[in-house]
């Protein structure tokens, strides 16, 4: 129940705004978990520090600490890390900062949860990390520090790619923060691509996917959506479940093992960006790179206050936590 003392305005961040979020992923009668993003610890004007904010988050979501893990079927987790600084950043506020307590403890989870082992991990964090390829915003996140995992620490910054490369038990990894459709070609990365067409990246055995918001008001490109995993025997399916069809659910990978350290990935669909010139146009550099890219802004809204407890994630570990509840065989990796 609320605490009438408590202001009842709502902000992201607020008490009532992780009270509100609690009970709408509490309805669904099945297990969830959570993992904080940008604006999860911005009830500035309730509290003063941000270890007050994270434990209000914790304590409404029935967590003892802001990562997670949790085994969804045999030898397979499903892990995440959260954001616990806001008031404290170094640069900007909404850089997604984990601290080293979590990052000490997803190393040595890896390190106790070996490929050659048969695990299977697959991680949930609010920004990237960077070398993932994913899509980006330069002149949003990247100019102001806030586009990748703890991006203002050199050293930190590169450490989650590390661990990557390091252990291929790390099959997927999903995040949001950019407020990108999941239409483009560049929403998902797989582990490597043919030398010919690029620099050889080396992601491990980890397929990076971008997810969207659900919510017309926070997307950047007027899409609304979420992401589905889909686990078979063979390996697993990345889809898209679009909020303006009224949750139909499109395919857009398919991720086949081929043993416990190597995958190929096959997309489902040609990257829509082709389609027409509407869409936004962002420019990767790369080392020696002279390419210069002009920007096309669409769909664009300025938003002052919103209700968002990272929806779009939640959605993901909510309809996660379901079907491993409802069919195990989902999650048969």
């Amino acid at each position: 129940d609320h605490n009438e003392n408590i202001p009842t305005e709502l902000f992201a961040g607020t008490t009532l705004c992780h009270e509100m979020a609690a009970e709408y992923l509490g309805s669904f009668g099945v297990p969830y978990e959570v993992i904080g993003g940008n604006h999860d610890l911005e009830g500035i004007d309730e509290f003063d520090t941000d270890e007050e904010n994270l434990q209000v988050f914790l304590e409404k979501h029935h967590k003892e600490t802001p990562h997670f893990a949790r085994e969804i079927s045999e030898k397979t987790f499903i892990v995440g890390l959260g954001s616990t600084v806001f008031r404290d950043a170094t640069f900007t506020s909404h850089e997604v900062i984990v601290d080293d307590q979590q990052l000490a403890w997803f190393e040595k989870f890896l390190i106790d949860h070996p490929a050659d082992d048969g695990w299977k991990v697959f991680v949930f964090t609010h920004a990237p990390p960077n070398g993932s390829g994913l899509r980006v915003l330069q002149e949003n996140h990247v100019v102001n520090g806030c586009c990748w995992l703890n991006h203002s620490d050199d050293k930190k910054c590169r450490k989650y790619i590390e661990l990557v490369r390091q252990h291929r038990s790390i099959k997927a990894w999903f995040s949001g923060h950019f407020h990108l459709g999941q239409d483009y070609q560049d929403s998902i990365t797989f582990p490597t691509i043919p030398r010919e067409e690029g620099p050889y990246p080396n992601r491990g055995s980890c397929v990076f996917a971008q997810t969207s918001v659900m919510r017309g008001g926070t997307s950047r490109d007027g899409r609304q959506q979420s992401r589905l995993l889909r686990g078979n025997k063979d390996g697993f399916e990345i889809c898209t479940v679009d909020h303006q069809k009224q949750g139909e659910v499109r395919l857009d990978a398919t991720i086949v093992y081929k043993d416990t350290g190597h995958e190929v990935g096959i997309f489902a669909h040609d990257d829509v960006a082709y389609e027409h010139d509407k869409y936004f146009k962002v420019y990767q550099p790369q080392t020696g790179g002279k390419y210069k890219q002009t920007y096309i802004y669409i769909h664009v809204i300025v938003i002052i206050t919103y209700i968002y407890v990272n929806t779009f994630m939640l959605f993901q570990i909510t309809t996660l936590s379901h079907l491993a509840k409802s069919t195990q065989t989902c999650f048969y990796f």
